[in-house]
């Protein structure tokens, strides 16, 4: 079985940050809680409690190498990486291009 966990190590990928706390980051979350990956925090505006991963508002404290999977599917995922790269947060993911590159893997 291929993981998401699978493709982030071959990518030497051990952290990320889940930017959009609705249902594909918990799913996401649970795919992701007995692996080698580590979530450092949940990026929301509305949601402030998310399972044991600390949820920020503002980005300042992160590192911008850190890579940001952007979990909101459609125009909202699109519209927050631009807003992101305006940031110059530029190692960023939609959560359904992640997928994407692991279904060609398989």
């Amino acid at each position: 079985k291929y993981a998401i966990s699978d493709y982030l190590k071959e990518k030497n990928i051990s952290e990320i940050i889940l930017y959009g706390l609705g249902d594909m980051a918990k799913l996401l979350f649970w795919e992701l809680k007995d692996s080698e990956i580590s979530i450092l925090y949940g990026v929301d505006r509305i949601i402030t409690s998310f399972y044991d991963i600390k949820v920020i508002q503002d980005l300042s404290c992160i590192n911008k190498d850190t890579l940001i999977v952007v979990t909101p599917l459609n125009e909202t995922g699109k519209s927050i990486i631009g807003n992101l790269t305006k940031q110059k947060y530029t190692n960023t993911i939609l959560l359904s291009d992640l997928i994407d590159k692991i279904a060609q893997k398989v």
